[in-house]
Parts: C-alpha cells; sequence; structure tokens
C-alpha cells in the first residue's frame, strides 16, 4: 500500500502538541515510574505492532525530565534555548512560527518565547539531520511563595523509521547527560488501516497484540468511535500504576473519517501523543 501523508493532520497535531507536551511535564512528574533500560522496551513495542498488520505511519518518542532546581531568568533561559539548538542538531534558518509551513522545515525553523509571571517557556519546533521532526519545550516556573523553582525540559520526536527507536533514544539521552539529567520516555508507534475496521475486526487486531507480547488487559474504554485498551506485559521492564495494578502498554484505535482510514496507536507505557 503506497503511504500517504496528510499534512493537514501533522499540523493540526502540531499546534496542539505543545499544550499536550507542558501537560505531559505535569502529569508525568506525578507519575510513579519504575525504571529499566529503555532498550527492553524497544523490540517488543515493534513487535506487538508488527503483529497487528498496520501500515506504519510514525513513530513518536517523548522524553521528559527536570534539568534545574531552580527558576531561570529570561537571559538564562533563551542563552539555554539557543544551545539547545545546537545539541538537537536544527537545521535551517529562524522563521515566525506564523509563517512555518510542512515544506519549510527542510530550510527553516521557529522558535517561540513565551514570558509569565511565574513560568516562561521556549518552544522549539524543526527538523534534524536525521530529518525527524521535533518539538522542544523549555519550561522554568516557581509558585507564588518561591518554595518551589523548576526547570523542566521535553523533547518531542517524529520520525518515519521504527526500527531507529533505539538510536534516537541514545541521541536524546545523550542531550540530557549533557544537562546533568535522565528523561523518562514514553514511546507511540502509529500505524493505519485503509477503510473503517469493523468491532469484530478492532477485536482482532487488539487480541493480536496483547498476544504478541503477552499482555493483559488492565483497563479499557470501547465505543463506536474509540477503543482505547490499558494493559501489562511482562516483556516490558518499565511500567508505571494506574490505581494499584501495573501498567506499561496502551493501544487505541479510531476511524478518521476524512482520510478514510482506521489509526492504531501503540505506546509504552502510555500514549501521549493525542489520538
Amino acid at each position: 500500500m503506497k503511504k500517504v501523508r496528510n499534512i493537514s493532520r501533522r499540523f493540526f497535531m502540531k499546534n496542539i502538541k505543545k499544550f499536550l507536551l507542558i501537560g505531559i511535564i505535569i502529569v508525568l512528574s506525578f507519575i510513579n515510574y519504575t525504571f529499566a533500560e529503555d532498550i527492553s522496551t524497544n523490540r517488543p513495542l515493534i513487535d506487538t505492532f508488527n503483529s497487528t498488520d498496520a501500515e506504519f505511519v510514525e513513530v513518536n518518542i517523548n522524553s521528559n525530565s527536570k534539568i534545574k532546581d531552580k527558576f531561570l531568568s529570561m537571559e538564562e533561559l533563551n542563552q539555554l534555548g539557543v544551545n539547545l539548538i545546537d545539541m538537537l542538531n536544527i537545521k535551517g534558518e529562524l522563521t515566525n512560527k506564523n509563517n512555518l509551513n510542512e515544506s519549510d522545515l527542510k530550510n527553516y525553523y521557529s522558535y517561540e518565547l513565551i514570558r509569565g509571571k511565574e513560568q516562561n517557556q521556549i518552544i522549539i519546533y524543526g527538523r534534524d539531520d536525521y530529518n525527524n521532526y521535533i518539538t522542544a519545550i523549555l519550561l522554568t516556573y516557581k509558585d507564588d511563595y518561591n518554595t518551589l523553582e523548576e526547570t523542566d525540559l521535553v523533547i518531542d520526536v517524529v520520525n518515519n523509521h521504527k526500527n531507529e527507536v533505539e538510536n534516537t533514544k541514545k541521541r536524546i539521552k545523550k542531550i540530557y547527560s549533557k544537562l546533568d539529567s535522565n528523561p523518562q520516555f514514553t514511546t507511540c508507534i502509529v500505524g493505519s488501516f485503509e477503510g473503517e475496521l469493523s468491532s469484530v475486526d478492532k477485536y482482532q487486531v487488539v487480541s493480536k497484540a496483547l498476544n504478541a507480547t503477552e499482555g493483559k488487559k488492565v483497563e479499557g474504554v470501547v465505543d463506536s468511535s474509540l477503543v482505547s485498551i490499558s494493559a501489562y506485559t511482562p516483556n516490558i521492564d518499565k511500567y508505571i500504576y494506574t490505581g494499584k495494578r501495573k501498567m506499561n502498554l496502551n493501544l487505541a484505535l479510531r476511524y478518521n473519517d476524512y482520510e478514510k482510514k482506521t489509526y492504531i496507536w501503540i505506546g509504552s507505557p502510555i500514549i501521549t501523543t493525542g489520538y
């Protein structure tokens, strides 16, 4: 099947992604993570996706970590942002984000600085030397009483090569290492099926995915428009808790009427991209 990439879909997602990523900083900071080497996540996740026979669309790798226990001045934050562009190997020339189209990303990137009373942030969007789509957010904040000060970094990478997950994570880890930090990762593989899958077909896809990784359903939502399943598999060492139950695999299916495709998202430990 010939892969069709929908530009309007990507840029709709880009416009909401920065808000999702800011939310991720807050949400992940309260999740009880149990860590193992991320390499143990990559292969089982890819095998799970391959078992569904979906057409590969893209893989999303999200990383998040606190990098400083202090509130940075705008000058300090801006200098860190400039350094981050070099560390991420963002290519092209700076342009206004409102003038940035998908075709421009080969030659341009955007750099947005947002000021607030107790929170400042920098949002960088562009492509790197590997033609990955990069969204990076630097967020520095403090509370009303100056008892809590923190600076966080989110790096979100989208690429078209599911077998490059491990190498991409290694490059990201090197960036955080330079900042004396160790990131938390979430990984999501996106695929699609032609047309709208029936309820039976969706059930079979989920069953194949769980069987491929010896996964057991923890909880889920199933209705006419969305299937979303949380599961636990012993084949992935890293996990989080939902209530008192372990979870490290998240599957979702939704039909896109505009594109006439059913999309599937398979993430670990959770899906952090919009669906």
